[in-house]
């Protein structure tokens, strides 16, 4: 079936933000015509209040997984461990490391993203997901007017800190090389940090974060 208008932009606005060495040519013509919108402009406070609404009301307890994120569909369709129009959520298997799955989250072992239909788990760890979600957009929403009505403020990126990628309660420390200047979480390595941060500050130069 055709997609909504809005929902359609939402999808080429998150394919936009991929690696452009992982974008088929054919996107190309969609992500030009939309080279000056951005998601914000299309996320209104009634979709937000949708998203929060379609948390599953049944409850199922299963004391060996636990919801701890949550991405929309527009989202998960362009998400590398996604890849389906659906609502995924990110899921920790307590005790459980899942590193070799081709859903699992690359920055946490214990995690892997799965979708809402082939999920049964806690449905008030849903619905606190899917609000932090919309926090989250909120925060950033309120960031981006607060550095354009305040382009003197100091610079983002020499105040990142842990908090850029901190690990859920419960991940399995690592050993963390000596070499990080930075304070990062202790379950990733040096490599993957500098990474984090190139990626933060190629983010804020282009205007994306």
């Amino acid at each position: 079936p055709q997609l909504p208008w809005t929902d359609g932009v939402l999808v080429i606005l998150a394919v936009s933000q991929c690696p452009p060495n992982a974008v088929a040519p054919e996107w190309k013509p969609a992500m030009e015509s939309l080279a000056s919108q951005t998601e914000e402009q299309h996320l209104s406070m009634e979709r937000f209040q949708a998203i929060v609404g379609q948390a599953p009301k049944k409850d199922i307890v299963d004391e060996s997984a636990e919801i701890v994120d949550f991405i929309p569909k527009f989202e998960a369709f362009a998400h590398p461990c996604c890849g389906f129009y659906c609502d995924f959520y990110r899921v920790s298997w307590k005790g459980t490391q899942v590193l070799e799955c081709e859903n699992s989250e690359p920055w946490d072992i214990q995690c892997t993203w799965e979708p809402q239909e082939c999920l049964e788990a806690n449905a008030m760890q849903m619905f606190k997901a899917r609000e932090n979600w919309v926090k989250r957009c909120r925060d950033k929403r309120l960031l981006l007017s607060t550095l354009t009505e305040n382009p003197a403020l100091p610079d983002l990126v020499t105040q990142v800190s842990c908090a850029l990628l901190k690990p859920p309660a419960g991940t399995p420390p690592m050993a963390m090389p000596e070499d990080i200047r930075w304070p990062a979480p202790t379950h990733i390595t040096a490599q993957q940090a500098q990474a984090a941060l190139a990626s933060f500050r190629e983010m804020v130069g282009s205007g994306r974060l």
